[in-house]
């Protein structure tokens, strides 16, 4: 799951410092990923938990 978020985050970062940073359609990649990433939040916080009880 780490490279999910720091893959993400690395093209997130260059949206950010590039001079089209306001431009959505450089940022549509980041946009897509995000219910993934959410989900896959949620399913390693839920295992996280359930380890920890």
């Amino acid at each position: 799951m780490l490279p999910v978020f720091i893959g993400l985050g690395i093209f997130w970062l260059t949206c950010i410092a590039s001079p089209v940073n306001d431009c959505m359609r450089y940022f549509l990649p980041v946009a897509g990923c995000l219910p993934l990433v959410f989900c896959l939040a949620a399913v390693f916080s839920r295992e996280k938990s359930e380890i920890t009880v």
